[in-house]
Order: structure tokens, then sequence, then C-alpha cells
């Protein structure tokens, strides 16, 4: 029988155990009481595999004139910006292409001169040396002025 008494001492023994251990933790002082811990909330699980969406009319409709509204805004928005960034952009563009004709206009002027500095009579006899020999007065042809200058003899 000392066999059945141990076994029920043992059964006993971890009862009071389990009951020893939860009146140490109801009894620590570190937890404190919260308010109203009695009420007990039940949560019921609900299944909604089986309920169908109910498409609804006016909820579609008001979508559609929603994003509409909003892309004639984005259109609005965008017409009045264009307009002033193409003028500012073609600003620009003209303001560089002016300065792009006065540096050709300059560089043209230079050009010219070292034509001219080039074709001088005291340029011909340096580079002719002796050999050189001025035409005379009669031989040289002048031509007449074209139509488009500004003193010409058929505007009489």
């Amino acid at each position: 029988m000392s066999g059945l008494e141990a076994l029920v001492d043992w059964f006993a023994a971890g009862r009071e155990a389990v009951e020893e251990s939860e009146r140490s933790l109801a009894c620590d002082a570190r937890l404190r009481a919260l308010p109203r811990e009695e009420i007990f909330l039940y949560v019921k699980p609900i299944d909604n595999t089986q309920v169908r969406c109910v498409a609804r009319r006016s909820e579609w409709m008001s979508g559609a004139a929603t994003a509409a509204v909003f892309l004639v805004a984005a259109l609005c928005i965008i017409a009045t910006i264009v307009p002033s960034t193409t003028v500012l952009a073609i600003s620009h563009r003209i303001e560089a292409l002016n300065q792009e004709k006065a540096s050709l206009v300059n560089e043209l002027r230079r050009l010219r001169s070292d034509e001219a500095s080039l074709r001088s009579a005291e340029r011909l006899e340096q580079y002719a040396g002796e050999r050189f020999i001025a035409p005379p007065a009669r031989a040289l042809v002048y031509a007449p002025p074209g139509k488009s200058a500004l003193a010409s003899l058929d505007a009489r």
C-alpha cells in the first residue's frame, strides 16, 4: 500500500504546487488590479464567405465623376502653364540666336578686314617682290553697282 499512498501524495503535491503558484501570482505586489477586470467580452466569429457583394451604380458614377473632375482640373492647369512656358523658351532661343548672329557678324567683319589687308597693294608688293607691276589706270574696270544698292541710277 505504500506505493498507492505515494502515488496519492504525489498527485496531491502537484495540486498544492499549482495552487501555491496561483496564490503567489494573485498576491504579487507588482501586479495592480485593473478596473472592471471582471467584465468578459465575447467575440463572435463571423463568416462572410457566403455573402455576395452588391455593386451600386451610384458609387461607380460618383467615382467616375470624381476622376473626370480631376482630369479636367489637370488639363486646365496644363493649359494655363503651357503658353507662358512656351513663350519663355522661345524668348530664350531668340536671345541665343541674336547672340550667335552678333558673334557671326563680328567674325565676318574680322575676316573681311583680314582679306582687305591681304589684298592691299603693300602686301601684294611684298608677296610679288620685284616681279610686281602696277596696272595702268586705263586697265582697271569698275563694275556697276548691283540692283540692291541704295543709290542706284535706275531709281531716278
